[in-house]
């Protein structure tokens, strides 16, 4: 659903996005204005092509709350193409989009009722967003939040910011195909006006072919979505074929032990197909339960798995995707149940009454035993009992990791802090210069008495850092790998480490010539001491980076190491380094507060200060700097609870298919043994006999799972 969703929309199957590919640096580019326009005036089968530029904004009330908020910047036509009726009022008309028109907005069910209570007097009252007073044209139905999250519309004015090739602000262009068009179709006629583009503006279309793709695509990158996908499908068939081999030996031992039964049917007059039928409705039964417990199952780990990610990106999931089973599933499950069936109860019944039936009979009564587990077999049992090691051991050091992530030392007493996102709409604040309002905004903090100290900084202690491959100057020891080692990254204010309290250990800490000179000045701490350096002395090497794209490895300026501090709780990657934040980085960054008292008791205090400072800074992902590190590792904590449970199963079936196989083994040779004690072996040298042949198979399957 992620990947090549069909929107829950009327028709929206025919909903499509387009973009730009540039062909020189491979990658998409987003459409301009100048795009939208020829593309609009082109495509004939396209019905309501829409554009949509999306970005944060401030959305501030009557009372002066102020609220961060994903704003959509949409063409009247989009709501048409939509299909949907506003609750309240109207929505965006093209009048609306004329410069000198007066500035409306249109906002979501959920704001609406959280924020104005639900009044239904609120079309024609004015809200101010960013520094703007918009008069509410409308209120839309609840589980509206097209393009993709958002809950604001407010008019594109493409006329606005120019529709010369290249520039404006990048867009998300979607549209309705028309019923008797087919996406072929539309891109043939797509792309004859991207040649006609590349001819008639060189300089800037020479490289773009214009694409269509499944809408999802404008807002999502498919190719990590996929990736994780295949990643958790190896996982899935690893497990399928372990649970598989563990079913087949159950039901081979199984259909082994009713060999009699079978026997004396089969000479009672039953033919071999009504003995298959009746194991195969059985196995029916059995596979049945299964898939239904299955699905019930899938149901509620779907659900937990959405609202997971929801909360590890701290805001809802697109309005497209949905955590309720598709009936491909369910159609799945079906075809699965009867192929489950043929597997567990056709398969092993066709080899139970197989010719010679008679003659295994009475080599049974005679104590021969009948069936036995052959090279295949044995190959199925030391794979499973492989796997069945190596599941609870990769589950366990993965738990291990993630518990280490969320609750290990970093460093410093990080639950008196508050930390937050704070993040500015270039588009609706243009020019604007980030240091003086940071700035601003330290210098009013630091005025309120219950701050005792703030700090800014790209990633906080605790949380996911960037990492990235970096290489020492003339460097001697091993690497950990052709590129480098692989370290993790932050960049800070200049008071960081006197904030949070971690004194440097060794050189000196970042000066106002390191923000302004071009040289490059890093601190490290000291597991790149000891990881990278090898416990050699840091202050005055050189390292720098190295960007490992497709090609060749392309290394960067080198950076002198001026300083060394200890840990602090740098993630993935223990090892790491500091940079200084400049002018031109300081646009996404994170605040650390250290307050006197509770934190979460300055929230709202630090949302008035921010927007009474700049109305066009939000405040993102607001709590304490305990809730932001566990929230770092909300999504590994799911998955280690889903690969705890997995390898619970793993285990469980494993340990249940060897006991029944070695039960199987022991009462077909029941009688063997006894003639042993009758012959004067005693207890031990039996129990001997019966384990001295699997064990070879249990080391062999004990090695192949350690390594």
């Amino acid at each position: 659903q992620l990947v090549d969703p069909s929107l829950p929309l009327d028709e929206g199957s025919r909903i499509v996005g387009f973009r730009n590919w540039d062909a020189s640096l491979n990658r998409p580019v987003p459409a301009t204005p100048y795009d939208f326009t020829t593309w609009r005036e082109g495509l004939t089968s396209v019905e309501e092509l829409s554009a949509a530029s999306v970005f944060p904004g401030n959305l501030i009330t009557e009372d002066g709350q102020s609220e961060a908020v994903e704003v959509a910047a949409m063409s009247a036509s989009a709501f048409r193409m939509a299909r949907v009726l506003p609750l309240l009022g109207r929505t965006l008309v093209e009048a609306d989009e004329d410069p000198g028109a007066q500035p409306v907005i249109v906002i979501g069910h959920d704001i609406w009722t959280r924020r104005f209570f639900g009044d239904r007097g609120i079309v024609g009252r004015t809200v101010r967003l960013g520094s703007e007073r918009r008069t509410v044209a409308g209120v839309m139905p609840a589980g509206f939040t097209f393009p993709a999250t958002h809950h604001i519309w407010i008019p594109l004015r493409v006329s606005a910011v120019g529709s010369a090739p290249g520039e404006g602000p990048g867009l998300l262009v979607f549209g309705r195909l028309d019923r008797n068009a087919s996406r072929e179709e539309t891109r043939a006629a797509l792309l004859t006006i991207g040649q006609r583009a590349a001819v008639g503006s060189p300089e800037t279309h020479e490289h773009l072919r214009p694409q269509l793709v499944p809408y999802s695509w404008l807002l999502f990158d498919p190719s990590g979505i996929q990736l994780g996908l295949a990643i958790g499908n190896i996982f899935v068939v690893v497990l399928l074929v372990l649970v598989s081999a563990n079913v087949a030996l159950l039901m081979f031992a199984r259909a082994s032990a009713r060999e009699t039964e079978i026997a004396l049917r089969s000479a009672l007059g039953a033919g071999r197909a009504r003995i298959v039928a009746q194991l195969f409705v059985e196995g029916l039964v059995l596979a049945g339960l299964a898939v239904f417990v299955g699905l019930v199952a899938a149901r509620f780990g779907i659900r937990s798995l959405m609202a997971t990610l929801g909360s590890d990106s701290g805001r809802p999931l697109p309005f497209w995707v949905d955590d309720s089973l598709t009936l491909t599933t369910v159609i799945y499950g079906g075809v699965l149940t009867i192929l489950s069936a043929a597997i567990i109860g056709v398969f092993p019944a066709l080899k139970v009454t197989s010719h010679g039936l008679e003659a295994r009979l009475r080599q049974s009564t005679a104590g021969g035993g009948g069936f036995r587990f052959g090279g295949v077999w044995t190959a199925v049992i030391v794979s499973q009992v492989a796997v069945t090691l190596a599941f609870p051991a990769a589950s366990f050091f993965f738990h291990r990791w993630v518990v280490e992530g969320q609750t290990g030392d970093v460093g410093f007493s990080s639950a008196t802090y508050l930390s937050a996102r704070l993040e500015i709409d270039r588009e609706s604040a243009p020019g604007v210069e980030m240091d003086r309002i940071y700035s601003d905004v330290e210098r009013r903090l630091l005025s309120e008495p219950e701050v005792a100290g703030l700090t800014f900084a790209d990633r906080l202690p605790g949380t996911g850092h960037p990492h990235s491959w970096v290489e020492v100057d003339g460097e001697e020891a091993p690497k950990t790998s052709a590129y480098g080692h692989l370290v993790s990254s932050a960049s800070i204010a200049l008071n960081f480490f006197v904030v949070i309290g971690a004194p440097i250990l060794a050189g000196r800490a970042f000066t106002v010539a390191d923000v302004e000179s071009v040289s490059g000045a890093v601190i490290v701490n000291q597991s790149f001491v000891n990881q990278v350096l090898g416990g050699r002395s840091p202050v005055g090497r050189r390292i720098r980076r190295v960007r490992v794209p497709d090609g060749p490895r392309m290394p960067g300026p080198w950076l002198e190491v001026v300083g060394v501090v200890r840990d602090l709780g740098m993630r993935p990657e223990p090892a790491g380094m500091y940079h200084p934040v400049t002018p031109d980085a300081a646009s996404d960054l994170r605040i650390a507060i250290s307050v006197r008292g509770t934190p979460e008791s300055f929230a709202a205090r630090l949302r008035a200060v921010v927007s009474d400072v700049e109305p066009t800074l939000q405040v993102h992902d607001l709590m304490t700097l305990d809730e932001a590190r566990a929230r770092g590792s909300l999504e590994s904590q799911y998955l280690s609870r889903v690969t705890a449970i997995l390898s619970a199963i793993a285990l469980l079936l494993s340990l249940t298919a060897i006991y029944s196989v070695m039960s199987f083994t022991v009462s077909r040779r029941t009688q063997e043994i006894g003639v042993r004690v009758a012959l004067g072996a005693d207890r031990h040298r039996v129990i001997g006999t019966i384990l001295r042949p699997p064990l070879p198979q249990v080391g062999l399957g004990n090695g192949g799972g350690a390594i």
